[in-house]
């Protein structure tokens, strides 16, 4: 079973990495998965998630091009996170809010945008299941407010952390964002970058927040 349950998400994980890759820009149907170098079609026993890729020492097994490595990585973490809430390591929502700030993250990471779409995917069916609190009006706010404004910090940053808001509390938002803060000033010292992507600093401050709410139960 924990195979399985590992295999599923990494699976899913494997459709992040699609997605990040292709949208908005392309679809993400068509074409079919293949060799970003040869575009060659990969065949079934090709896209294994995890495996396929080890197997092959990440190399095209048709033209021996070197294939990022961040497929394996993203796949990996998905089957991760899928085993910690089989596990009730972590619960489902906290599962899908990890995920989804590993994708929105990516999205950061390599073009500075944030995908509302995406965004609204997740939020609208978490949103059905949770007790909207203050904090996350007062984000959704600020957030569609620097949508029209033009602010220091970007609409996405407060979107993201009203879509987290719905799983934890005042008190976790708030050191959260501390965390997140914290974490982006230190990257700011060391790579002296003027744009900062900061959802991978909420992010990995959710999940350290997640982790001390878990140890000190």
């Amino acid at each position: 079973m924990t195979i399985l349950i590992f295999f599923i998400g990494s699976t899913i994980g494997s459709f992040v990495g699609l997605v990040v890759d292709r949208f908005p820009e392309h679809s993400i149907i068509s074409p079919a998965s293949h060799c970003m170098t040869c575009q060659t079609c990969l065949k079934w026993y090709d896209l294994i998630p995890v495996v396929s890729q080890i197997l092959s020492k990440s190399r095209c097994r048709y033209c021996q091009a070197n294939l990022p490595v961040r497929y394996a990585i993203i796949e990996a973490c998905c089957g991760l996170l899928a085993l910690f809430s089989f596990w009730q390591i972590l619960t489902p929502s906290q599962a899908i809010l990890l995920a989804t700030s590993l994708c929105l993250s990516l999205y950061d990471i390599k073009s500075h945008s944030f995908p509302f779409i995406i965004w609204l995917f997740v939020f609208i069916p978490m949103s059905l299941f949770y007790h909207w609190e203050n904090m996350t009006v007062i984000l959704l706010l600020i957030g569609f407010l620097a949508e029209i404004k033009n602010i220091r910090m970007g609409s996405g940053d407060f979107l993201f952390l009203a879509l987290l808001s719905l799983s934890i509390g005042f008190q976790e938002i708030l050191w959260l964002i501390q965390i997140a803060s914290g974490l982006g000033i230190l990257a700011l010292t060391i790579k002296k970058d003027r744009e900062l992507a900061f959802v991978p600093y909420l992010s990995l401050a959710y999940l350290i927040v997640l982790v001390f709410h878990h140890t000190s139960l």
